[in-house]
């Protein structure tokens, strides 16, 4: 994992953040855009409509937390500490010798 510099400026950050996980910047923007659609035909009186673009909204949501799922798993897998070698699990026990029960 490369380290981070202290010194990053909020702007930068944020373009680091949405290079390496672009689907979720676009999922959101994507939601919002549906959910602010839905809102527009709602107060235009068309509920058939807003009924259909808050199912787009649901659906563009699960996308986007499944991207960033996705985003999150490669992102463990690809941290040193996650290789087989050395990683010590959640307990501290390395997880490919059995833990011991006390007695």
């Amino acid at each position: 994992m490369a380290a981070v510099d202290p010194n990053e400026s909020a702007k930068d950050k944020l373009l680091r953040k949405i290079s390496a996980e672009p689907l979720v910047p676009i999922g959101c923007l994507v939601t919002a855009g549906v959910l602010a659609g839905g809102i527009i035909s709602f107060k235009r009186g068309n509920p058939k409509l807003s009924q259909k673009m808050m199912r787009y909204r649901v659906i563009a949501q699960t996308a986007t937390l499944g991207a960033l799922a996705y985003g999150a798993y490669v992102s463990a897998m690809n941290r040193e500490e996650y290789s087989d070698e050395g990683y010590t699990g959640n307990l501290g026990a390395p997880t490919h010798e059995p833990a011991t029960t006390a007695k």
